[in-house]
């Protein structure tokens, strides 16, 4: 099994060739925080119509990829980010309800201005 880390001093010195970086090459640490960032990119919108697709089709929209292709990559990498990504979602889900709930309160005091 091959180890993962920065490569290592050949006797050739300085001349050796240099492997490119990779992700497991970096500190676990630093891969975590990388997810991180990665799933906030990955962020489901909230506006009005990704709720009305939502609402109509049942369906998350093609463009909001549920499974990043990083968790695609190896099972090593989807063990290490799997339970970020599952705290991810789960503020997003806490998130689209709250949003709901804003929208249909919203709602409620438009019908009730309304009954006026």
């Amino acid at each position: 099994m091959a180890t993962i880390g920065p490569p290592e001093p050949t006797a050739q010195g300085t001349d050796s060739v240099h492997k490119p970086a990779s992700l497991l090459g970096l500190p676990p640490g630093l891969r975590l925080e990388i997810y991180d960032h990665l799933f906030v990119l990955l962020a489901i919108p909230t506006d009005d119509d990704f709720i009305t697709h939502l609402t109509t089709s049942h369906q998350i929209p093609h463009s909001a990829d549920p499974f990043p292709g990083l968790l695609r990559t190896s099972s090593f990498l989807r063990h290490e980010a799997s339970q970020q990504y599952r705290e991810y979602l789960t503020l997003l889900l806490n998130s689209l309800r709250t949003y709901i709930d804003e929208l249909e309160w919203d709602l409620v005091r438009a019908s009730r201005l309304s009954n006026l």
